[in-house]
């Protein structure tokens, strides 16, 4: 467990320490740590630094959320993901340092206005929707979806955080000839056909089934217990 700690938070540009930044101020705890704007010493740059403790990732047995977490943010590199600087650990801590957006949370946007225009709404709900794909498309489910973690950028747009709860969503093989296609048209049952012999298969998602979240973001689905995916 530790061997595969310490190869999951080795530097991913050079050797890098806690002492290489300046703590700021505590803008968040948890369950496991707290989350600290930091100022990085050779840089000036201002980041969010997340650090949590090893011990109590291991005793919760939280280390593949924290590994889950770390991959979302190397492999979904874009616009509506908050970026990944640097991942690296020391004796007693995992470190995430990230990008600090002073825009903060859509949770603070909506208890300062209270409600939001027709506008507004469209504008935060498109950008979510266009974040949330992203993370689709490198086959995970965030499953912790809620205003708080929603961040908002220095231009107001949208960077979704906080993937400690999300899943991997594997993909399985299915043979065509499983496929119920009961109420398709014929011309799909002829390609289906086609495809049986060709292919054999298709690909879908297995199913989660894991009930987890924020009790007042959960989505039924997961309250179902009969499976879900993205």
């Amino acid at each position: 467990m530790a061997a595969s700690l310490t190869i999951l938070f080795a530097s991913r540009r050079k050797k890098i320490t806690v002492r290489d930044f300046e703590p700021l101020s505590i803008i968040g705890r948890g369950a496991f740590g707290e989350v600290r704007i930091c100022r990085v010493k050779s840089t000036g740059d201002v980041v969010a630094m997340k650090k949590m403790k090893k011990s109590e990732m291991v005793f919760k047995n939280q280390v593949a959320h924290v590994k889950a977490e770390r991959e979302v943010l190397v492999r979904a590199k874009n616009p509506w993901i908050v970026d990944l600087k640097y991942s690296f650990q020391d004796e007693k801590y995992l470190y995430l340092v990230m990008d600090f957006l002073p825009g903060g949370d859509l949770m603070t946007l909506l208890m300062r206005k209270d409600v939001l225009s027709e506008e507004e709404s469209r504008f935060y709900i498109a950008e979510t929707i266009l974040a949330i794909e992203t993370v689709h498309k490198v086959n995970y489910i965030h499953r912790d979806l809620k205003p708080d973690n929603i961040l908002l950028d220095k231009h107001g747009h949208v960077k979704l955080t906080d993937f400690g709860l999300c899943k991997h969503a594997q993909i399985r093989s299915t043979r065509m000839a499983d496929v119920n296609t009961s109420a398709l048209s014929t011309n799909f049952n002829q390609l289906k056909s086609v495809l049986d012999k060709k292919l054999g298969y298709r690909r879908c998602r297995k199913l989660a089934y894991s009930t987890v979240g924020t009790p007042d973001y959960i989505a039924p689905e997961v309250f179902g217990q009969a499976g879900y995916d993205e």
